[in-house]
């Protein structure tokens, strides 16, 4: 639906600051869903794929479901932020995809920019893609930031292929909603043909984008107040753990 396309790219432009085109957004059957197509799309067996150790398994699952080769990085945290001084050691002629999960899974970290310009520095420089996973953009402590890449500009984000859905947001998990979108228009149409929407073998249903539309458009005072929820929760566990 054309509508649901334009609730995306208004939600990503106001909550997040990505100035997505809504010709540039494609619907689909969960960010899961998303991850397979983006997989599928970009990667051919031989490939090598650099995902951080841990995060959340959809990465190495579906990048290896595509033929990759599994190259695991190490995520050390350093006051309080990944370290990634050594990622480019990471990096060889094959490495086709790096694996961001922004906010970071099951780390809890938002990335700062100067981490993201160095990620995305190095796609750059050896012309690697990003699969950029955004699903717990939403869902973030009220006294913490979420940066996207896409701060850095669309011009340098060319090769960031990105993934978001309903379930962590709005709980509506059970209808199978979420989204995949970029900048590159020849990279979109990759994206189309390995998703199988045109035919009925891939898509999302007419009831999910509605009630995607009805998320985006009338509902994120719903995320707003959950998101002060569980900070009243991790407030309340701090003055508890405190007193023992």
């Amino acid at each position: 639906l054309p509508e649901f396309r334009k609730s995306i790219s208004n939600a990503l432009k106001t909550r997040k600051g990505e100035l997505i085109e809504p010709d540039m957004i494609l619907p689909i059957d969960s960010a899961a869903r998303a991850m397979s197509v983006i997989s599928k799309a970009f990667i051919k067996p031989g490939d090598e794929a650099i995902v951080c150790d841990p995060v959340d398994f959809l990465f190495k699952t579906n990048m290896e479901a595509a033929g990759a080769r599994i190259i695991l990085y190490p995520t050390k945290v350093i006051d309080g932020r990944i370290d990634f001084s050594d990622l480019e050691n990471y990096i060889t002629p094959k490495t086709k995809m790096f694996g961001l999960c922004n906010p970071h899974n099951p780390l809890g970290m938002c990335y700062p920019k100067e981490d993201l310009d160095h990620i995305l520095s190095l796609s750059e420089k050896y012309g690697f893609y990003i699969m950029n996973d955004e699903i717990w953009s939403d869902i973030i402590y009220p006294d913490a930031e979420f940066t996207s890449i896409y701060a850095l500009g669309n011009e340098r984000n060319s090769r960031t292929l990105s993934v978001f859905g309903f379930s962590k947001s709005f709980s509506i998990a059970g209808l199978r909603s979420g989204c995949v979108y970029c900048t590159d228009s020849s990279c979109f149409q990759k994206i189309v043909e390995a998703s199988e929407v045109m035919s009925t073998v891939g898509g999302i249903s007419s009831l999910s984008q509605i009630a995607g539309m009805a998320c985006l458009d009338k509902c994120y005072y719903w995320v707003d107040d959950f998101c002060r929820h569980i900070m009243k929760n991790r407030d309340y566990a701090l003055e508890r753990l405190s007193k023992i």
